[in-house]
């Protein structure tokens, strides 16, 4: 079954989180707490979060629900210490991703629909979020 953007319209804000993390011994040479990245949706008016946390060995799916979410985004920023950029969606064309490495940046990516391949680091993926028009860094 296919499973397209119109699916999550439900979903009101869409956050990438932006984190200090060593969990693997590689990730020491990236830029420090741009180590790794995962999509975080709300749905304001069904008070849910759900976070889509890819990791080495699987995808962590986290559903908060019955949350003031607005509560919630301000207390995980600060509890986790993790950057936040709301990210404004828009409808991308049907066409395959790129053929990459399946890390972190590329879920987030494929997420988004962002198609360019010279981004490969969080913090590459933080830029092009931050440098875009359409998208709003917060927290």
């Amino acid at each position: 079954m296919q499973v397209g953007w119109e699916t999550l319209q439900g979903f009101s804000e869409v956050y990438v989180a932006f984190e200090d993390t060593n969990s693997l011994w590689w990730l020491r040479f990236l830029k420090t707490g741009f180590r790794h990245c995962y999509v975080i949706l709300v749905a304001a008016e069904k008070q849910a979060v759900v976070l889509l946390n890819p990791r080495s060995n699987r995808i962590d799916v986290e559903l908060y629900t019955s949350c003031n979410t607005k509560k919630f985004m301000t207390d995980f920023a600060i509890k986790s210490g993790v950057i936040l950029c709301r990210v404004h969606m828009e409808e991308t064309v049907f066409k395959p991703a790129p053929f990459m490495v399946f890390t972190c940046v590329e879920f987030v990516k494929r997420v988004l629909g962002i198609r360019d391949i010279a981004i490969i680091t969080p913090y590459q993926l933080y830029k092009k979020i931050k440098n875009s028009r359409k998208n709003i860094l917060t927290f």
